[in-house]
């Protein structure tokens, strides 16, 4: 993938949310980033692993736990046409089996 097209995009979404975003989603978005330009693709559920883990047991939800904040990312990301399959919930977001 066009690792200046991925930064551009990801330079523009993190200028408009810049005030809303934490130092951990921010990393989030830069390991993401990074992913794209090297993979050029991501399931969903890579966003529930390491190295996203890291930054919350909860990946993806557990950083972005605001409504619609999850969604933005999704949305970011299927700007560069990825298909990320189908969302995983947190164990967190689950309910009792």
């Amino acid at each position: 993938m066009d690792r200046k097209a991925v930064e551009a995009t990801f330079t523009k979404f993190v200028q408009d949310h810049h005030t809303s975003l934490n130092s951990r989603q921010l990393r989030f978005v830069t390991l993401l980033k990074n992913h794209l330009s090297k993979f050029g693709t991501i399931s969903v559920a890579q966003l529930y692993d390491q190295p996203f883990t890291a930054l919350h047991h909860d990946g993806l939800d557990g950083l972005f736990p605001k409504a619609g904040q999850a969604e933005s990312i999704v949305t970011l990301v299927k700007r560069f046409g990825v298909d990320l399959g189908a969302r995983k919930f947190s164990a967190s977001m689950r309910v009792s089996e």
